[in-house]
């Protein structure tokens, strides 16, 4: 195994979170199961996108608005806000040196209801490929 660039250090180490409950996992160890570098750096991302702003009362402006958005009929509008609602998260990300790409959508057969959300950056450091993030937001509650 290589040693991790300083770039994937910068990105940090945090228990893993299961993408479908959100729940903390074990490992084989019966230890935490952790995440580190890149994958860390993408579930933060996500995780950021999946918090109202203002929830965490120590950090106001963590999060996202797109809740706001929950409950609202499917428009080329909420297209547009849930792109700069994402755009206005990434940039509270200081791990983030560039948003190269966001690209929102309308998921195929899902009546307007799943926002696709296409996220192409590129992480602090020197010589980093961009990295990319595909996220579902559901429209309903």
């Amino acid at each position: 195994m290589t040693d991790p660039t300083t770039s994937q250090l910068m990105s940090g180490i945090d228990f893993y979170l299961n993408p479908d409950s959100n729940d903390i996992e074990i490992n084989s160890k019966d230890d935490f199961r952790v995440i580190q570098y890149y994958n860390n750096l993408q579930q933060a991302i996500i995780d950021r996108l999946q918090t109202k702003q203002g929830e965490i009362v120590l950090h106001p402006n963590y999060g996202s608005q797109l809740h706001l958005l929950i409950g609202r009929i499917g428009n080329s509008l909420i297209l547009s806000e849930a792109k700069q609602f994402v755009k206005e998260a990434l940039l509270q990300e200081p791990r983030i040196s560039k948003i190269n790409k966001i690209k929102v959508r309308f998921k195929e057969n899902s009546s307007r209801q799943v926002v696709l959300i296409d996220i192409i950056f590129t992480p602090i450091g020197t010589n980093v490929q961009p990295l990319n993030i595909v996220y579902d937001y559901f429209l309903t509650a």
